[in-house]
Formats: structure tokens, sequence, C-alpha cells
């Protein structure tokens, strides 16, 4: 066990770029033949095990972080996350340090711990620089798989990245040149009457006030991607969001807020790809229906930002400044903007349990379907269909309209809905990724958030 502690302790990485690599995040590297790969969002998995020999080795190469900007705090973060604490190690790890290639510096710790009642090893090789952090975690119970680990380290190659470029997933831009997005829509832009100016734009609607910048961003996937820990799903926001359009970023502060309605709060010293030096915060509330947008929020400094929406406060209530620039999102409808089939659909379950013997009582369940297909832009059918009731013996309902209709940039009004009486419907867009959003509310207060299916 010594033996292979030492050897792990002392693995580097040589940036040597051999043939037939694969990529992921921001590496290249040569796969362990034979092993088993797994691929998620945050990490590229290589795992064997041998039955016979009772060995088993696994290879884990992590999406890259923010940078602390020290190559000891990234480390201590990165070992405690990766080994520490799934781990249960509690013995601080053997460690050692270097000076890689190309600007990056280099760390490995390991220490031993106990797995299925043997001893193993977990290892955590860490590369800091240009702002971002990129780790590797081995887990084995064998130093037969020295060769193996030895080879995959030696082969990483970093992709050249610029300062502050942590979670570049997406080419390099700035707000400034960032095109108008028409989509097809008639409608980009909105003006307030408070002087706030709403754009459309391919990632994000920005609103603008004078020198003042806020974008909304779009819902995107893996920014949005659930983490059980408020703070790793901030960070992995800010580096999907945020670091890649900067030429680098400094003074960050991680200050969000767990609670009913969290809050994320990010901030930080930027410069643009400009050359132009802003403060930028990164704001989230995080609403119960997970209706909750990023909001990018860049001004010259934090004292103006302060000025425009209040300073930092540790509770998680009087947010409503920040957070009311998320409707915001909202431009006017148009006639021929809306011809084509427009839905939503929603469902809840409850499940009773008896409490003298915990067995199940059976489950009550609703669904609903809205379906408004505009044929032409002056006629429309919309279908309302209903399940409800414990499953097994539900109730459905079913109700089909046709008519014609008329808008404002705000209002549609229809003909022919219920008992044959016009309807009234406040509408508007909200902006997406390659698209819109349709907003109807009627005159009960019901929101329809229809997505385009045609």
């Amino acid at each position: 066990m010594k033996r292979l502690l030492y050897t792990l302790v002392f693995v580097l990485i040589t940036m040597i770029a051999p043939a037939q690599k694969q990529h992921f995040d921001l590496v290249s590297y040569r796969a362990p033949k034979g092993w088993k790969k797994v691929l998620s969002s945050d990490a590229v998995i290589y795992s064997i095990q041998e039955k016979k020999k009772n060995t088993w080795c696994l290879i884990k190469l992590l999406k890259n972080t923010l940078s602390k900007g020290d190559i000891d705090a990234d480390f201590q973060s990165e070992w405690q996350v990766l080994a520490a604490t799934p781990l249960s190690i509690t013995e601080p790890p053997s460690t050692t340090e270097t000076a890689g290639g190309g600007g990056w510096k280099i760390k490995s710790g390991s220490a031993k711990f106990r797995f299925n009642n043997s001893d193993a090893i977990s290892t955590v090789t860490m590369m800091s620089g240009f702002g971002v952090c990129i780790s590797v975690l081995v887990n084995t119970n064998s130093q037969d798989y020295v060769p193996a680990i030895t080879a995959f380290i030696e082969s990483l190659e970093v992709d050249e990245i610029k300062q502050g470029a942590a979670g570049n997933t997406i080419p390099p831009s700035t707000t400034e040149n960032a095109p108008v997005q028409s989509g097809g829509f008639t409608f980009t832009s909105t003006n307030f009457d408070d002087g706030w100016t709403s754009t459309v734009k391919e990632d994000w609607a920005e609103v603008t006030k004078g020198a003042i910048k806020v974008l909304i961003h779009y819902p995107n996937k893996q920014a949005d991607a659930y983490q059980s820990v408020l703070k790793d799903e901030d960070l992995n926001a800010w580096n999907v969001l945020v670091a890649p359009r900067y030429a680098s970023v400094s003074n960050f502060e991680w200050k969000s807020i767990q609670s009913y309605e969290s809050i994320s709060f990010m901030e930080a010293d930027a410069t643009e790809q400009s050359g132009r030096n802003v403060h930028v915060v990164l704001f989230k509330k995080h609403y119960p229906k997970g209706n909750g947008r990023y909001l990018e929020f860049v001004t010259n400094n934090k004292a103006e930002y302060e000025q425009a929406f209040g300073p930092y406060h540790s509770e998680s209530y009087g947010w409503d400044s920040p957070a009311n620039m998320q409707w915001r999102n909202k431009f006017a409808v148009s006639a021929p903007d809306l011809v084509g089939k427009w839905g939503v659909s929603d469902y809840a379950s409850l499940t009773y349990y008896y409490i003298s013997t915990g067995g199940t009582a059976g489950t009550t369940a609703t669904s609903t379907t809205n379906e408004f297909t505009f044929l032409t832009s002056s006629t429309y059918q919309s279908e309302h269909n209903g399940a409800s009731g414990m499953i097994g013996n539900m109730k459905f309902s079913s109700q089909t309209y046709k008519g014609t209709f008329t808008t404002t940039d705000w209002e549609i009004n229809m003909t022919n809905r219920f008992e044959g009486h016009p309807e009234k419907f406040s509408c508007q867009f909200e902006a997406v990724k390659g698209g819109r959003i349709l907003v109807l509310t009627d005159r009960q207060g019901t929101v329809f958030a229809l997505g385009k299916s045609k």
C-alpha cells in the first residue's frame, strides 16, 4: 500500500499529446483500453473491476471549475469535495506540487480509505491556472493499475483558454456585439415607461438604461442543472453563463442565501473582451414554481450596482428590485406571430398512506392540457382536456372552442368562448433561445405559458 501511495503522489502531468485522443470539457486525453466509460454533464469516468483478483480502479476527469486564485485553496476545496467528504477520509493527504507547462501549476495528494472492509487509496491531481482548475480523481485498491493511471494522466492536454474562461463551453462573445434576434417575430424590443429598454438577443434578453445592462439569461439545460448543494449549482451557472465571456475575472465572491426561496448572489470585477472594466453580479430568485431566471447585472462599478438595485444583505427577503428585472423579458404580440399550434400540459399527484400500517391508501392525480391553434391571422381553435381523481377511477373533461380573434400589442380578444361569450386575454411573448413562449392570462387570472409545437 505504501508503494502505491508514493507512486500515485508523484504522478505528474507532462502535456504529451498522443494520437487518437478523446475530448471532454477543456481537456484532450487518451482513454484506458477496455475500461467502462460513463459520461455526465460534469465528468467523464473510466472504471475497471477484476472480480477474480478482487481489484478495481476508477478514474474521474472533472469539468473545470472557477479557481480561487491560489493553488493551495483550489486543492483543499477539490480534495474535500472529491475525496475527503464522500470517502470519509480524515487524515491529511500526502501532497506534492510542481509547475506544469504553459503557466499551469499542478498539485497532487493521496490518502488511504476503507472500502468493502479493505484498504484503498484516493488521489486527486489538480491543475490550476488561467482562472480555472481541472481535477482528476483516482480511486483504486491495487497497484496493478498504476501504468494505466500514469498513461491517462500523462496524456492530458488542455485547450488554449483565456483568463476567467471557467466553464468555457461556448465561443467567447461580448454584450456589445451580440446581435438582435428577430426569429421572424414582429417585435424585438420593448420600451418601458421608466426608461428601461429590453431587446431580444441570441442567448438572453438584454435590458438597458444608461450604462447599466441586465442580461436575462434564457433557460439553459447545463446552467440550470439541479444540484443538491446550492453553492455547486451557483458556481456551475457562473462558469457556464458568465465566465466565458470575459477576458479576466477577479475578486469573485459567492454570497448566496439558502431559504424557502433561495437567493443566488455572486459578484466579481471583470474585464470585457473589449478591455472595459466592469462589475458583474449574477443573481437568481428561486421561485417555488421553478420559473426563476439567472440575471446578470453589468455596471461600471459596485457602487453603481448598489445605487440602482440596493446593497447586498444577508436576509432572503427584500430582493424585489433586482428580482423584478426578470419580468422585463416581455415583448408585444402581433396576429401573424401567432399562426401555428401552441400548448402546455401539467400533472400533479398525491399518494396517501395508512397511519396504522404504512401501506398505501391510493393516489390522486390531476392532469391538464391546453392547446391553442391559430389557423390564420384571425381564426383560432382551442382544446382543453383534463383528468382528475383517484387513479383507477378518474373523471375526464374536454372542451373545444372555435372562432375568430383580434389582437392589440398586449391583448387577444377571442369570440365564441364559454357558452358562446367572447373572452379577453392579456398576452405577451417571453423570449427563449430560438423562439418565444406565448403567455396568456384570462379574466380569472389563470396563466397559460404556451410553447409552439408547429
